[in-house]
């Protein structure tokens, strides 16, 4: 595995020195006009928090830690399959003594109440509730946790290159304290300023994968002062750039996002970087299991429901888009649309949102035997004209 080298690691540090949101509820949400670009952003919106531990292995415990993890894999590749959670991984810290720690779980959740379910009884039923205590035993034996919380996705950049971020398997966490009195002032200035210069970085340095802008809402033990969370994250088997190149690559990118003069912006006044560190991934739950990538699949092409009237709907759906059509009963067509579409796996549910010039429909849906039954407004409490058991029923079609 290709690492990057210390000059590299210097310029990216020396770029941070230098340099939830409302989650999308109700059946109808009145968001204004909002751009393509607003629009495509939120469609594409990975998650809605994480749970991270912070490890410390216990002297000599270095294997069966890892081993006992490898049999977490297995529980959470199967909480993934079921939907309760987005993801799982491990990270080892490249330098423990500067981090803190040594190792770093952490769970990707769809949303706050998913984060706070309790899956015990239900890793019972699946694990055994035998082996898992012996399994809960023998992970607390080989370490100890330093810290624990719970990350909102406050803000991120979307994929260029690919939908997977399965290829980001290093990253470069700074852990940031945001100036009392001014957090509303720093969440602005890393939306408004420090996105979109990351989103321009990620189209020219391909080694370069992602990044995400996370606020903390739930510790569990003190950690180090911080409330919000910078990651950078890179594709280690792409070489990375020079100093030169990287330098140049982000100036760049700086101005191609018109963004304001370095000296214009107080980001000293705003937040304190408590630490900066560097990890690997170890292990992760696969990227196919993610609820949210799996119900795309099953979603992927075109369906055709019946209207009472005579007349029929056709929905065109690639990934992260919907195209829909109204036709009369003659099957002439009345209506044509198209919209960035995002999709929710949480609290048992699958949600569906079209993400619309004026206003965002938002409702439920499950695909049963192939076939794709979208429940109608009524359920809300918002709706009074709908009977609240109406459903449109799609069926797969050719074209």
């Amino acid at each position: 595995m290709k690492r990057l080298n210390a000059r590299v690691w210097m310029a990216l540090l020396a770029g941070i020195l230098a340099l939830d949101g409302a989650r999308l509820r109700g059946a109808e949400t009145n968001a204004g006009a909002a751009t393509l670009e607003t629009r495509t952003k939120a469609a594409q919106r990975p998650w809605g928090c994480y749970r991270i531990n912070h490890i410390q292995v216990k002297p000599g415990k270095d294997d069966t830690y890892l081993s006992c993890r490898k049999e977490w894999l297995e529980i959470n590749s199967e909480l993934a399959r079921r939907g309760k959670i987005h993801g799982w991984s491990v990270w080892k810290a490249a330098d423990p003594k500067a981090a803190g720690y040594d190792f770093a779980s952490v769970t990707i959740f769809d949303s706050l109440s998913d984060a706070n379910n309790n899956t015990l009884q239900e890793i019972e039923g699946f694990f055994g509730k035998e082996k898992l205590e012996d399994l809960i035993r023998r992970t607390g034996d080989s370490r100890t946790v330093i810290s624990s919380s719970i990350e909102q996705l406050v803000d991120y950049t979307t994929f260029v290159r690919s939908e997977s971020d399965s290829s980001s398997s290093q990253a470069l966490i700074g852990s940031m304290k945001a100036t009392p009195g001014r957090e509303g002032d720093y969440e602005k200035m890393e939306k408004t300023i420090f996105s979109k210069f990351w989103q321009k970085v990620a189209t020219k340095d391909p080694h370069f994968s992602a990044w995400i802008f996370t606020q903390q809402v739930s510790p569990f033990k003190a950690g180090e002062g911080r409330n919000y969370t910078t990651v950078q994250f890179f594709d280690p088997k792409i070489s990375a750039p020079s100093k030169k190149q990287t330098d140049e690559l982000r100036e760049q990118a700086w101005k191609e996002a018109e963004l304001p003069s370095h000296k214009s912006l107080d980001v000293k006044g705003l937040r304190e970087i408590v630490k900066v560190v560097i990890v690997n991934k170890v292990m992760e739950t696969q990227p196919d299991l993610n609820p949210v990538r799996a119900e795309w699949k099953k979603l992927l092409g075109n369906w055709k429901a019946s209207i009472p009237d005579g007349g029929y709907r056709i929905k065109r759906i690639s990934m992260g888009h919907e195209d829909l059509e109204i036709y009369d009963k003659n099957g002439k067509l009345e209506h044509k649309g198209s919209c960035p579409m995002k999709i929710e796996v949480r609290e048992g549910l699958n949600h569906f949102y079209s993400l619309h010039h004026e206003r965002t429909y938002h409702s439920i849906y499950k695909i049963h035997d192939g076939v794709w039954y979208e429940q109608l407004l009524g359920i809300f409490t918002g709706d009074t004209k709908t009977r609240p058991d109406a459903f449109l029923v799609y069926k797969r079609i050719d074209k």
